[in-house]
């Protein structure tokens, strides 16, 4: 069983603790400036690492950028070389082999 004079106490601590928070809150100039502040202060200590994230994050887009335009290069190469065969057998294979390569790419 809990005693209840133990749960008043924790009680009577938890709300002190509430009601000191409120004060530097308010000491503060409120819930608002607090953020401000706190914001503030991420922006100064995390800013060579954001920094870094958003250059990581740009050169990521310049290679995906790169790959799709290769990727639109080989599908319209297949697809040149796939006009330019014929109906003999030879070129029948190579054609198979040309489909095949580009359902892969």
């Amino acid at each position: 069983m809990i005693d209840s004079s133990s749960m008043k106490k924790l009680m009577d601590f938890l709300s002190g603790l509430m009601e000191s928070l409120a004060w530097i809150v308010d000491t503060l100039g409120g819930g608002g400036n607090l953020l401000l502040m706190l914001g503030s202060i991420a922006t100064n200590v995390f800013s060579k690492q954001m920094t870094a994230g958003i250059a990581t994050t740009l050169y990521n887009f310049d290679q995906a950028k790169s790959a799709a335009a290769d990727y639109k290069a080989t599908i319209a190469d297949l697809d040149l070389q796939i006009s330019k065969l014929g109906d003999s057998e030879d070129d029948k294979s190579m054609k198979d082999n040309l489909i095949r390569k580009k359902q892969i790419a």
